[in-house]
């Protein structure tokens, strides 16, 4: 895989325009661990994947434990990614809950190659 390309964000990027890049420095060097375990333990929690325009919609089982494995993800994830969108939503009354990860053109694509999505 092609090293990511790594640049620094300023006051002028607006969340439509910002660029598709990875920033791994962006979580804390001891944060990182756990954020690569959160990340293992989300993929292999799905249960279905749908295919949006600009991402996805995963799929996953509705119980608490989980419910805070997201956020903790999200938190950490959106520091590294900060062109990603996480919706989260939680039917009354359902088993399951979904996740989306969308974003501006090009976010289909890097969710393919990191996450392994599609």
């Amino acid at each position: 895989m092609k090293k990511p390309e790594i640049i620094k964000l300023d006051a002028n990027f607006r969340p439509g325009t910002m660029p598709i890049v990875y920033l791994p420095d962006a979580i804390p060097e001891s944060q990182r661990a756990s954020h690569k375990k959160l990340r293992e333990a989300l993929i292999a929690e799905i249960r279905q994947i749908e295919e949006l325009p600009n991402g996805y919609r995963l799929n996953l089982s509705n119980n608490a434990a989980l419910l805070l494995k997201l956020a903790a993800f999200i938190a950490l994830e959106q520091q590294a990614c900060p062109f990603l969108t996480f919706t989260l939503d939680v039917p009354a009354g359902e088993s399951c809950l979904w996740l989306s990860l969308t974003g501006r053109e090009g976010t289909k694509a890097f969710l393919q190659e990191t996450m392994k999505l599609g």
